[in-house]
């Protein structure tokens, strides 16, 4: 029984072996005749073969992936545009920025990938891979944390598919403009977005993205303190994924997530840090990506800082130190000065901390990310005003409230935008109301600064970005 265990293991192994070399044989003789090819069109051909051979080699061989599927694809696009295959170049070009967003995480090359095309854009005419094109040029100003373009290619995809009533990806690009837009404060734009993406979802009866779009209203109701509301609508978003046979991971391992935000407002700090390990927990379960558990494992590090338990948050610092790639992107960078900021502030290294919050502060300020300024603005005066620096503390103090202010200044209007959830009969459709409410001034702007404090848009973006990677991957176009 042993012996035949060994035999078919060992079978097993010299077969994928042969296999692999096998597939590695295809391609050399594809490539030998790329590079052999006069005629253009059969050169086009080839170069289709050749990148989807190399595609296959993702899980196989992923150096050998990396460095020659942008290499091929890159020579297709071109020859497509000069035989004036405009289509075929977009096409392939949605799929090649995929590669550079989600695979290799270089937005900036996939921002000069997709400007390069949609140069061409009144050749496309399948409009609907110019809508994956704005789409993908959003998401890459998104990762490059320019937000207000990001808005802009957003709203040019949301056109391009309205008019080819493609309503998913519609529904799609709506909530991801929600998302861009509630980073930038502006909280009463963003809802209206997200209740609209969750409408188009409703209709479609998509019931993840339904829960999706449920969660991005929850944390608008955190944000203006309305946590009842905010753990309700969570607790029916919970029970809507239960009561699905494939269990979406992700989104259960965020509502965990704005589960511990909350208990943090209500002071209930044990049930906080379940919460994040509970929502660690899911991420692992349902095996989640390598940037999930890293932004995690760094919410879980801040968590033990903050509550003076330094041992335990530098472990899991430690963790985030194994993924080198991740600590040097720009975007995944933030979730780890975050978490290392906040372990030096709790062990008293202040002079230490300055610095890092300073990093962290100009990342949003390049992005103009007024939520998360205002927390660090707050960081930066806890951390000076413990390094004796008392003059620099008071000036982020003052930024820390005249932020505050601005973000959420009530005296702008005579009304103030007052959200809340419908759990009568529109419960069954998951609407969400959006009322306006007149009410006296005075008393809502002292209520405001009493009350009103960050959420932080930050917490669901990788959330966010993989649903549009989704959506747009090279499976789903």
């Amino acid at each position: 029984m042993f012996r035949s265990k060994i035999y078919t293991f060992t079978l097993v192994v010299v077969l994928h072996y042969c296999a692999f070399s096998q597939q590695k044989e295809v391609i050399v003789d594809l490539i030998d005749k790329v590079e052999n090819a006069t005629n253009k069109n059969e050169k086009l051909q080839l170069l289709d073969s050749l990148s989807g051979e190399i595609g296959k080699m993702h899980d196989k061989d992923f150096e050998f992936y990396k460095q020659n599927f942008s290499k091929y694809t890159l020579q297709y696009i071109n020859l497509a545009k000069q035989l004036d295959s405009i289509d075929l170049a977009a096409f392939r070009t949605s799929k090649l920025t995929y590669h550079y967003l989600q695979v290799i995480n270089k937005p900036d090359s996939a921002l000069v990938i997709v400007n390069n095309i949609l140069g061409d854009s009144n050749k496309i005419k399948n409009r609907i891979n110019l809508g994956h094109l704005y789409v993908k040029k959003a998401g890459a100003n998104y990762q490059i944390d320019d937000l207000e373009k990001a808005i802009i290619d957003y709203n040019n995809a949301e056109k391009v598919y309205h008019e080819t009533k493609d309503t998913i990806y519609e529904a799609d690009a709506v909530y991801f403009n929600g998302q861009a837009t509630e980073r930038l404060g502006r909280l009463s734009q963003a809802v209206i977005k997200y209740q609209t993406a969750n409408t188009l979802y409703t209709a479609m009866k998509d019931t993840a993205y339904m829960a999706y779009s449920g969660l991005a209203i929850s944390g608008i109701f955190s944000q203006l303190y309305l946590l009842e509301k905010s753990f309700e609508e969570r607790k029916r978003i919970r029970a809507l994924l239960n009561s699905q046979k494939n269990k979406d991971y992700r989104a259960l391992s965020e509502l965990s997530i704005n589960d511990a935000r909350d208990f943090v407002k209500t002071k209930e700090y044990i049930k906080e840090g379940e919460a994040y390990l509970k929502a660690l927990e899911l991420a692992q379960k349902g095996k989640l990506s390598v940037f999930d558990l890293f932004r995690i494992r760094a919410y879980v590090s801040g968590f033990y800082s903050k509550h003076d338990k330094t041992e335990i948050a530098q472990r899991y610092l430690d963790t985030l130190e194994l993924t080198p790639e991740l600590v040097k992107n720009p975007y995944d960078r933030m979730f780890y000065l975050k978490a290392l900021g906040t372990l030096k502030k709790a062990q008293g290294k202040y002079n230490e901390a300055i610095p890092i919050f300073e990093e962290e502060l100009e990342i949003f300020k390049k992005s103009n990310d007024l939520q998360s300024q205002v927390h660090i603005e707050k960081e930066l005066y806890e951390s000076n005003k413990g390094a004796n620096n008392f003059s620099d503390a008071i000036i982020h103090l003052d930024r820390h409230l005249l932020l505050k202010d601005s973000l959420y200044n009530i005296t702008r209007s005579n009304s103030v935008i007052y959200y809340q959830t419908l759990y009568e009969t529109e419960k069954r459709d998951s609407k969400i109301a959006i009322q306006k409410a007149n009410i006296d001034m005075l008393e809502a702007k002292d209520k405001a600064k009493k009350n009103l404090l960050i959420f932080g848009g930050i917490g669901l973006s990788l959330l966010f970005i993989s649903i549009y990677l989704y959506r747009n991957n090279p499976l789903c176009i």
